[in-house]
């Protein structure tokens, strides 16, 4: 269950990367950032 919950949290990140204007090339390092500004405890 909490695999199924990770995997969909993932698609939803990268739809919000697309969202914004990210190019393909850019989705997951933007999503990176996204969870880097707004995780404080998320390790670099």
């Amino acid at each position: 269950m909490i695999r199924g919950q990770l995997y969909l949290n993932e698609l939803l990140l990268l739809s919000l990367a697309k969202a914004s204007g990210a190019q393909p090339e850019e989705v997951r390092e933007w999503a990176g950032e996204w969870l880097r500004s707004n995780s404080p405890k998320l390790p670099e």
